[in-house]
Formats: C-alpha cells, structure tokens, sequence
C-alpha cells in the first residue's frame, strides 16, 4: 500500500557536501551489507523522493530503476494551472451535484476500495482490520486525513487517502466506486485537497500517479513537477535461475 520502502536516513548537520555524501553513503553501506548477510533470495528497496544517490548499490552489482512521482506545488495558483479538460471535469461534478467532506471512517474507505477491485475481479490486497488501525492511527496522531466525494442524496463515490509530512502531503491512497460514471470526482478532490492544504501552508502535495499511463495523462491536467525515485534489487543467482524456468514454463502452457 505504499511505493516507497526504503530507509529513513537522519539529515546530516554538516553544510559540506563531501561530508554529507560520506554519512549518506556509510549509513547505506552499513544497510547492504547488513541485508547481503541475511541470505535472501531477492531483496528489493525502492527510496522516496529525495534519495538520489544509490551508488552505494549500484556500486556492488545491485540493479537500479527509476520511477516517478508528480508534485503540485501549493504555492501556486491552482486556477491558473489546470487545463481545459479538469476545467470541464469541475464543472461537471458541479452540474451533478457533488460535493467533498472530511469523512475519516475506514467503513466508507474500505468499501469503495473493494468495489474497485471487484471490478478487476480481484479481492483488496490487506484485510478489513489493517485498514481500521490505519485509520486509529491517523486519528489518534493527526497524520492525514480522507476527503470523500459525495452525491446529492449523501453515497461516497470516491475518496483520497492523504498523509501528512513535515512541509508537504502524499496521497497514500484512492478507491472509487467503478459503477459510478459521472465524471468529475477526482478532479474535484484533487482541487479541493489543493485549496485545504494550501490553507495550511503545506508546500507541495505528492500525488504519485506517473509510473502508470492513463493516470499520468489526467494528472497533468494540474501541471505537476515530474520528481525521480529509484529503486534497488539483488537476486541470487538460484533465485534468477527458478525465475527464469518459472517464466519459461508459464509462457510455455500458453502456447
């Protein structure tokens, strides 16, 4: 449920940049080699925005890959920024009725989350009860919150999971209800998340969705700064063997 699973490393208080390379670089050292004795098959860390050196695992035969995320600055003017087609989206959602409310019940998250992936045939990737403590957790420490799109007559149809950093937000999660053809909900909870966090003086909204075509394309609709993330992976060499037999085999029983 999240993209990024990599360290939390401490921001160094040198003002040198050869100083703060070397405490990066040891601190990662020290991960690697730490994960390398632990004899997994496969080990994979994908870092947040932000952690641009990998060298330390490149350095010793780990293989990388960037991914990307997109940022909405808060400190711009969102009117100005959106396109024509979010233009329409809004004015759609307007035109049907639909408004956004601050609703943090993991009921309402958990069953627009289902829908959509019943819609794929395919059961939520964690049970009810992780949800629940997600949410007594954000309730208890006021880390994010849910903002939900709601009809006329008060049923959720969407809704956008944010959590909380130090100057800016990530959207950790969205579900939507698939039966629902009205267009216009995510717009309409991209802009007005925009509008709240601005008001509080938040930088910048991480809204993810640029590793994945057909939402990078509506994303941009709010002229978002393109970001890089990487990712690490070593893979002894049993484990590329199976992997390789396993995808071989399967092609195989296609044909």
């Amino acid at each position: 449920m999240t993209d990024y699973c990599g360290p939390l490393i401490k921001e160094s208080n040198s003002s040198k940049t050869s100083k703060q390379v070397k405490e990066t670089n040891d601190t990662l050292d020290a991960l690697r080699e730490f994960l390398y004795s632990q004899g997994f098959d496969s080990i994979h860390l994908q870092f947040s925005p932000g952690l641009e050196d990998i060298r330390p695992f490149t350095w010793n035969g780990w293989n990388s890959k960037v991914h990307y995320t997109h940022y909405l600055d808060l400190e711009g003017n969102i009117d100005k920024n959106i396109s024509r087609t979010i233009r329409k989206d809004l004015k759609s959602a307007a035109e049907a009725g639909l408004k956004t409310k601050i609703c943090n019940d993991s009921e309402t998250y958990y069953n627009l989350l289902s829908k959509t992936y019943e819609k794929q045939e395919l059961k939520p990737p964690l049970p009810r009860e992780f949800f629940e403590r997600v949410f007594k957790l954000i309730k208890e420490k006021d880390i994010g919150y849910m903002l939900v799109c709601k009809t006329p007559e008060g049923e959720a149809v969407a809704a956008h999971l944010t959590l909380y950093g130090k100057k800016s937000t990530v959207t950790w999660s969205t579900a939507r209800d698939p039966s629902f053809s009205q267009r216009g909900t995510n717009a309409l909870l991209y802009y007005n998340e925009f509008l709240d966090l601005k008001s509080r003086n938040f930088e910048y909204m991480n809204v993810m969705s640029a590793n994945v075509p057909r939402f990078a394309d509506f994303i941009w609709g709010f002229s978002p700064k393109l970001v890089p993330y990487y990712s690490v992976t070593l893979k002894s060499k049993k484990y590329s063997i199976l992997k390789n037999i396993y995808e071989f085999t399967t092609e195989a029983l296609k044909l």
